[in-house]
């Protein structure tokens, strides 16, 4: 039978995919996937496209319980609301959806888009594009090497590294499906070159474009099919020739580009007035090209790469075997994946196993890994012994990691050296092993600070509003004070007062800080009415992120006019995007009210 080594393995890899993906808790609509998904709902549900309804999506978020806050949306000027996420993904997925939608009309479940139908047939699609994926990567590898050495190729790929955790047990958005576009994209590149195929050409352009709305900066990819075949001067100039000669189908792979896109532009349009929308406007986190953290991404405890991911090294060693048996395929290969890694090692927050971003790409990286696994496997015998000896111990320690973090003994986002070997092949945390996290943040909007006595207090800003200025002397009054002889009197006229900036280094050498907030009020209008917030948040280039605020109204006792209130709130700080970046705490009367402030405090807690 063709490919009977090569299939026989495929249908392992998905049958134990499929086992863990059915029968694994998956939080299939939550976080990033709310926001990939939620096109699909949204409008052939409830009747939307380029409008989208908060009062829907804050009762959605209630029911199925999917994201703390609502971060994968955003509004515009024109005060509509916008998913920030790229509609790709919900392309892909449409036929399950429907399918899931039929079940559910069929049923007793609510036709909703979210209810057990639509997970089932979410779950079912991940395995569908895993299955793909791994089909076309075959093919790929057919091209290069024999059906036993694909065989073993995909073996060990999918046991041995983080795939087998996002394909099994964090089969989520977008990262398996973007496997299985580049493993088509690398399939057609190949073809086209072979047979300059109007049909390959066509096809070629409609998986690029759905790359590029499935994800915005893969438009990297591109790299890949424009390289191809080049590695000295005479190839290029014989790309360059094969280019001119082919325009036609050139022109064709471009349209059907474009033609994948479009549902992505429309939405922009839509819903913007534009067909281009930067949605990644977060300041908490971004590109810093010029500080890109190479060591970090591939080596640490945190989430490095290479130490989760142990034998994708075998990828990076794999390119001297690349550049000696298939030098016209090495550049464009190399070319991405120093691209990729150099863009992944210069954002600046990604949360993840380690790190999740480079999954998509192993559908490239496997053609350099096979290369070194059938170098492996040709070496005398004592050797290969020896490696069978070792990969399934490797085998054992990479599915155990991803049960680990399946179950929370390993934590995706808290990760440190002292606790990775604390829980090292443990199936159980010890309340000493949680000592050795990093500082647990919260993401529901609400910090909590238990553990007070743990920290050393200082005051770093206290104004009683005693030295009123010149400019502001009419502010000031001793008519009302909750300490002292003055306190500021607030109304319409003023919107903000500054209080406290400070540059984070100045404040702790840690990497965290808790800060306690506070602020005396005296309302003299109704508390439930008021709209005086105190503010907090860090600056990073003049944007805030990680805003908080509190103010009268977010105390349901406090339900009277005319006396003093404490407003306070605890604040920790985010991962910075720089130790320069700046605390930043304001007073903000939103709704113009009038009372008086009093003992405006901002105290530090750390631990140095």
């Amino acid at each position: 039978m063709r490919d009977k080594y090569s299939n026989i393995v495929i249908l392992l890899i998905v049958f134990v995919a499929g086992y863990f993906i059915f029968w694994y808790p998956q939080y299939v609509f939550a976080y990033d996937n709310f926001g990939f998904y939620f096109f699909l709902p949204n409008l052939f549900i409830y009747k939307n496209f380029g409008h989208i309804d908060l009062s829907l999506l804050n009762q959605i978020n209630e029911q199925y319980n999917l994201s703390y806050t609502l971060y994968q949306f955003s509004k515009v000027e024109s005060g509509n609301i916008v998913d920030r996420f790229p509609i790709g993904m919900a392309i892909l997925v449409a036929p399950f959806f429907f399918t899931g939608h039929l079940m559910a009309l069929l049923s007793n479940y609510p036709a909703d888009g979210f209810s057990q139908p639509y997970q089932w047939s979410i779950l079912a699609s991940g395995l569908f594009y895993l299955a793909i994926g791994f089909y076309f990567t075959k093919k790929v590898l057919k091209f290069f090497f024999s059906d036993k050495t694909t065989a073993v190729i995909l073996f060990v790929f999918f046991f041995g590294t983080n795939i087998f955790f996002f394909s099994a047990m964090g089969n989520h958005f977008p990262h398996v499906y973007l496997f299985t576009l580049y493993a088509l994209l690398l399939y057609f590149t190949i073809a086209w070159h072979k047979t300059t195929k109007r049909k390959y050409a066509v096809w070629l352009g409609i998986v690029f474009g759905l790359i590029l709305s499935s994800r915005n900066s893969e438009i990297i990819a591109v790299f890949i099919p424009l390289f191809w075949g080049v590695y000295d001067r005479r190839s290029l100039f014989a790309k360059i020739n094969l280019l001119k000669k082919e325009y036609r189908q050139i022109l064709l792979l471009i349209a059907f580009t474009f033609l994948a896109l479009l549902p992505q532009l429309v939405y922009w349009w839509s819903a913007t007035g534009s067909p281009v929308f930067y949605a990644y406007d977060d300041a908490g986190s971004g590109l810093n090209l010029l500080k890109p953290r190479f060591f970090w991404v591939l080596f640490s405890y945190r989430k490095g790469w290479l130490l989760y991911s142990p034998l994708m090294v075998l990828s990076v060693l794999g390119f001297y075997f690349l550049w000696k048996k298939q030098k016209e395929i090495f550049f464009p290969i190399i070319v991405y994946f120093l691209i990729n890694l150099y863009l992944i090692a210069s954002f600046s927050s990604l949360i993840s196993y380690g790190f999740r971003a480079f999954v998509h790409s192993y559908a490239v990286l496997i053609i350099p890994f096979g290369f070194s696994v059938s170098f492996l496997t040709h070496q005398k015998k004592w050797f290969v012994y020896l490696l069978g000896l070792l990969i399934p111990l490797i085998f054992f320690i990479n599915i155990f990691q991803a049960w680990q973090l399946g179950t929370g003994i390993l934590n995706g986002r808290r990760m440190t050296k002292e606790y990775y070997w604390s829980v090292f092949l443990k199936n159980k945390v010890e309340s000493e092993d949680k000592k050795l996290l990093l500082i647990e943040r919260y993401y529901d909007g609400k910090d909590r600070l238990s553990n007070e006595e743990e920290f050393n207090k200082r005051v770093l800003y206290y104004n009683s509003f005693e030295n009123p200025s010149n400019e502001f002397l009419k502010q000031y009054g001793s008519l009302r004070s909750s300490s002292g002889n003055y306190s500021y009197y607030l109304d319409e006229n003023t919107e903000y007062i500054a209080g406290y900036e400070q540059k984070m280094s100045s404040i702790t050498k840690n990497y965290y800080a808790w800060f306690r907030i506070s602020l005396k009020v005296y309302p003299l209008d109704n508390p439930h009415e008021s709209n005086i917030k105190v503010v907090v948040g860090i600056t990073h280039k003049g944007d805030i992120y990680k805003y908080r605020t509190v103010d009268i109204s977010d105390y349901p006792d406090y339900d009277e006019p005319n006396r003093w209130y404490t407003l306070s709130i605890d604040y920790l700080t985010p991962e910075l995007r720089s130790s320069s970046d700046y605390l930043n705490v304001y007073i903000w009367n939103q709704g113009k009210n009038k009372a008086y402030l009093d003992e405006f405090k901002v105290e530090a807690l750390t631990v140095d």
